[in-house]
């Protein structure tokens, strides 16, 4: 791991030489992101690598965030994320409101100043205005689905449930980030709740309807400036 992140950060210190060499740093937008946590172990099956490495234990560290790489707890979802642009974007600063990696495109379409089509239908949105401070974070829902799990995050509440729906937790982010206490008995009310809007998100995923496009948010991260 140590070597790995050691040759990533040598590779993006030599696209930051060389855009400053070819004069376009301070015409560039950085986005450095994650794409989910950390995963938990690797087994050293024979058909990855031919077989070349062992049995790894310690692969990722997500503390003190609940779950690994796969899980749809905080710890396999959350990630870190920063974004770079001298002179553009306000440096030292915490975006406080959960995005998705989906709201990069149109992010990126905006600031390029392209013109979507009229039945273009992107899945993220433009965080632009919100990088720049000059919005604030709107309620947004956002939604992911593993093999064995769905998950809703309305606000600051999440939903986790298994695919027939007939196993539900509940947690309120803000008061319990690290997903400790399981409140789903104490709101029964917002459980259905979750589980109709979840169940609409669902419906809407490819395969599950003729359109060829989908309207899901999926993947929240903090965002530092």
């Amino acid at each position: 791991m140590a070597a790995s992140i050691t040759h990533m950060d040598d590779g993006v210190g030599r696209i930051v030489v060389a855009l400053r060499n070819s004069d376009q740093r301070e015409n560039t937008l950085i986005v450095f992101a994650s794409d989910n946590g950390g995963q938990k172990s690797w087994t050293a099956p024979a058909t990855q690598y031919k077989g070349r490495y062992e049995p790894h234990t310690t692969l990722g560290n997500n503390r003190p965030l609940r779950g690994w790489k796969g899980d749809l707890y905080e710890g396999g979802i959350r990630v870190p994320a920063f974004v770079n642009w001298p002179g553009r974007i306000p440096a030292g600063q915490t975006l406080q409101s959960p995005v998705s990696i989906l709201d990069w495109m149109p992010t990126f379409f905006s600031i390029a100043g392209h013109r979507l089509a009229p039945d273009a239908r992107l899945e993220g949105k433009n965080i632009w205005p919100l990088l720049m401070g000059q919005a604030k974070p709107e309620p947004r829902t956002l939604y992911w689905r593993s093999p064995g799990r769905l998950a809703i995050r309305q606000g600051d509440w999440k939903l986790l449930t298994d695919r027939r729906f007939q196993r539900a937790e509940l947690y309120n982010l803000a008061d319990d980030p690290n997903e400790e206490k399981d409140l789903a008995q104490l709101n029964p009310d917002r459980v259905i709740d979750l589980t109709k809007a979840l169940k609409k998100q669902v419906a809407r995923d490819p395969g599950k309807r003729s359109s060829k496009q989908t309207h899901v948010s999926h993947g929240a991260m903090p965002a530092k400036l």
